[in-house]
């Protein structure tokens, strides 16, 4: 015979990855936090764990919470990858007298657009550390579309011409390419917790509409 409360003691014990209602809880408002957070659970116990087993309930659960990832940084990380590819074809196609110029351009508008991505999550969901995870999706996915545009590039027309294989090489190669992101990983979290703090700031700015 089941004991009283044990029913809701063992459904309690159903739950997704702890990092994914982490993650959850981060890109939705605060005050929608509670109740997206308890349908999806809701959902994860009575439908899709009972059908799916504990494997698939978890991978239905995280491709809800990167539906919620997605929405805020998709933008942002589409314009960094068109910066990042216009450099490459400028890079390729008409090298500079001076990189200067042209390096302070690309980083600049980088800077702010990661600072931008921060503000926006944190005014979104109310929450300055959005800022930083906005921040850093926002960067894996233009770093992600960027690379693949610079191995087509590479594939298609640099190695095939001895001149833009030697600029590619001069101006850092595949060592850049792939190592760089990693390095300045941190640095995008800085300015995603810059981003983060002002964004809450607006958001606490912002006139409140009466209940």
């Amino acid at each position: 015979m089941m004991m009283p409360g044990m029913e809701r003691s063992s459904s309690d014990s159903i739950r997704p990855p702890r990092w994914a209602e982490a993650v959850l809880g981060l890109l939705v408002r605060s005050d929608e936090a509670e109740s997206v957070s308890g349908d999806l659970i809701e959902e994860y116990r009575i439908t899709v764990y009972p059908s799916r087993g504990r494997l698939r309930a978890d991978v239905w659960y995280v491709r809800q919470v990167l539906g919620f990832m997605l929405r805020a940084p998709l933008i942002c990380g589409l314009v960094l990858a068109a910066l990042h590819c216009g450099r490459s074809l400028l890079d390729t196609f008409a090298p500079p007298v001076s990189w200067g110029p042209r390096s302070a351009v690309t980083t600049w508008s980088s800077i702010a657009l990661f600072v931008f991505a921060g503000a926006w999550g944190a005014w979104r969901t109310g929450r300055a550390r959005s800022g930083i995870l906005v921040a850093l999706v926002t960067y894996a996915i233009g770093s992600t579309l960027g690379l693949a545009f610079d191995v087509a590039l590479y594939v298609s027309v640099i190695r095939h011409d001895p001149v833009k294989l030697y600029m590619f090489q001069l101006t850092g190669g595949w060592d850049e390419e792939l190592g760089l992101p990693f390095m300045l990983s941190l640095i995008v979290a800085v300015l995603g917790t810059f981003g983060g703090m002002l964004g809450k700031l607006l958001g606490a700015a912002r006139p409140r509409t009466a209940a």
